[in-house]
């Protein structure tokens, strides 16, 4: 399990829906409006919420800046490059072309699963728009 701790990043991780929760624990002691938004939250989640005491959670997320929220959840699970050329049709033949923008250091991938061309030289899309 890996510990999320702090109000604005177990409610963000709730929002994106990337994560899988065990649990959220909610201090005791605190009793606020904001705290009752991200219980709610949780409730609609359908996720677990448990009241501890602050020491408790200061234990657990091994800092007191944890604001009175600390979430257990599952280990965030990341693609590798070998996902990235696994077929998303399994009758068709997976194409995948990675671009690098240098100048905004990010990486592009454009992944298709139509069935390519002899030669690999272009994705079988409307006009032929990508090449290698």
């Amino acid at each position: 399990m890996e510990v999320l701790y702090g109000l604005h990043p177990v409610e963000e991780a709730l929002k994106a829906g990337r994560r899988r929760f065990e649990q959220v624990l909610v201090a005791r002691e605190r009793h606020d409006e904001r705290l009752e938004s991200l219980v709610a939250l949780c409730r609609e989640a359908g996720v677990r919420v448990r009241q501890e005491a602050r020491d408790q959670l200061t234990q657990l997320a091994q800092t007191p800046a944890h604001q009175g929220v600390v979430a257990m959840v599952r280990p965030q699970e990341f693609l590798t490059i070998e996902d990235l050329y696994e077929p998303l049709n399994p009758g068709a033949t997976a194409c995948c072309w990675l671009w690098m923008a240098w100048k905004t250091r990010r990486i592009w991938a454009l992944c298709c699963a139509w069935p390519m061309e002899p030669e690999w030289t272009e994705c079988c899309l409307p006009s032929g728009v990508l090449r290698r």
